[in-house]
């Protein structure tokens, strides 16, 4: 996971909803200094997670943040575009959240 909340705050969401099993690493833009799109983000996530970014999908809701930052290391992505934004044809997007294991 990649965010540009802070630490603290995101370890507390993840941990109040039930979700925080599903995230081996958990990278902030408050530890790396930069806020996503900076590459930084991206390149210190996947270092954290010991993967190449070509074995790597980045699922956002953020077009320019976390689709374009990802994109330009070199991730997959996928857009969650439940503000129904026009993007450009190229990028895979869904409009609800389950549609999403159909991409994985």
């Amino acid at each position: 996971m990649i965010t540009n909340g802070f630490q603290e705050v995101q370890s507390l969401k993840l941990k109040n909803s039930g979700i925080h099993r599903f995230f081996d690493t958990v990278t902030s833009s408050e530890e790396v200094g930069v806020k996503k799109p900076n590459p930084l983000v991206f390149q210190m996530a996947l270092k954290k997670a010991n993967v190449s970014s070509n074995q790597s999908i980045m699922i956002g809701d953020t077009f320019e943040a976390d689709i374009l930052g990802a994109e330009a290391v070199g991730m997959q992505t996928l857009y969650y575009n439940y503000r129904k934004e026009e993007i450009p044809q190229k990028y895979k997007l869904v409009n609800h959240l389950l549609e999403i294991k159909s991409h994985l």
